[in-house]
């Protein structure tokens, strides 16, 4: 029996960190993760440092690779 570790991390940390039942659809993924890198562009210019943080958070919530 093969087991889906993006699934299993990204149940943990919805549950976790915003008590979500639920993994939100890809479509709401994106739409967060362009909204966090837009506000982390606020200044006009996106660090790499906070472009890498976006994405590691992105991952971390066992965001597909289509996301990431």
């Amino acid at each position: 029996m093969s087991v889906n570790y993006r699934e299993k991390i990204a149940q943990w940390a919805y549950k976790e960190f915003v008590d979500f039942d639920t993994i939100p659809p890809d479509s709401d993924v994106l739409a967060y993760t362009k909204a966090l890198l837009i506000c982390a562009n606020g200044d006009g210019k996106l660090a790499p440092a906070e472009k890498n943080w976006g994405i590691g958070f992105t991952a971390a919530k066992g965001a597909s690779d289509k996301i990431i």
